[in-house]
């Protein structure tokens, strides 16, 4: 990853990918593997060290993880370990000369929150000083991810007032306050539900109306029904290689609370419509066979009209 040639550089991050974080499933090696991609992502001279970074916070959280909760850090979890145990180290990457390395670093270390203590100043004093919108914008999200404190929702606030990077602002106080979040940007959150536009941000690949149908949840109980036909409007137009997240979240909206059935069979529904290429993913079937679903296009089909209102 370290060789002059780009080509090698990204066919050695694919296989990676491929060896210790295949379609968002860890393994014993997965932890293995963070203490030589450390040295990697602190060293000035590796190329595209974001790159490095955004591995490093798939190895501790998964490919799809929560924004919604900011549950309690996996127990017994040794790939996040692993990676929790290098957060004084990549601390100072968040004043890095690179604004990619910064932003990246901002990503990785929002996930610790029992580290908060040392992470949150760092995180504010990037989104005080830094220039670039994608930095801020990244540091604004992660901060969120942490034990809210007076001086993160302050920040949040001022920068949501302010008008730069507004949308994230928004987000990142919903985030943090939930309910309690000003009436203007919980609006506004829910206005990003429908959104075509992307942010600067590593989170969800940029994807507004993603990041804000994800954090509504925080002041949207009663929203299930809203939550599923703004999900299955995102997987009609996702191309194959998007469909992953979108599934997944889709089929935790419709089964996993108060599963209504006209809200199982719109999900189901759209997922058996899906195009050929989505079903010759891999990921696809796992996700159905996780909710003890078919894994199959035409029988999907079948439950849908079994299970139709």
């Amino acid at each position: 990853m370290r060789s002059p040639q780009k080509e090698v550089r990204e066919r050695a991050r694919e296989d990676l990918y491929s060896a210790i974080l295949h379609q968002g499933s860890r393994c014993p090696a997965s932890a293995d593997a963070v203490p030589y991609l450390v040295p990697l992502a602190i060293d000035r001279a590796t190329p595209e060290r974001h790159e490095i970074l955004t591995m490093l916070a798939e190895l501790a959280v998964s490919l799809d993880p929560d924004l919604a909760r900011r549950d309690t850090p996996p127990d017994d979890d040794p790939a996040y370990d692993a990676v929790r145990e290098a957060v004084p180290v990549l601390l100072p990457l968040t004043t890095d000369r690179d604004p990619l390395v910064r932003a990246h670093a901002a990503h990785v270390l929002g996930w610790f929150p029992a580290d908060s203590a040392a992470i949150a100043p760092a995180l504010r004093g990037l989104i005080a000083r830094d220039r670039d919108p994608g930095v801020v914008a990244t540091a604004l999200l992660a901060l969120s991810l942490l034990p809210p404190t007076g001086e993160s929702i302050e920040l949040a606030t001022r920068h949501f007032e302010a008008g730069r990077t507004r949308d994230v602002a928004a987000l990142a106080l919903v985030a943090l306050r939930g309910p309690q979040a000003p009436r203007p940007a919980r609006i506004r959150v829910l206005e990003l539900r429908d959104a075509r536009t992307r942010a600067p941000v590593p989170y969800r690949n940029g994807d507004l109306a993603a990041l804000a149908i994800e954090i509504s949840e925080r002041i949207a109980d009663d929203l299930a029904d809203h939550k599923v036909t703004a999900l299955v409007d995102r997987l009609r137009k996702a191309a194959p290689t998007e469909t992953f997240w979108i599934v997944s979240d889709l089929l935790e909206a419709a089964f996993a609370t108060d599963p209504a059935p006209a809200r199982r069979h719109t999900a189901l529904s759209a997922i058996a419509a899906l195009d050929p290429a989505a079903w010759r993913r891999g990921d696809l079937p796992d996700i159905l066979r996780a909710w003890d679903l078919p894994t199959d296009r035409a029988a999907l089909a079948r439950v849908t009209v079994v299970r139709s209102p």
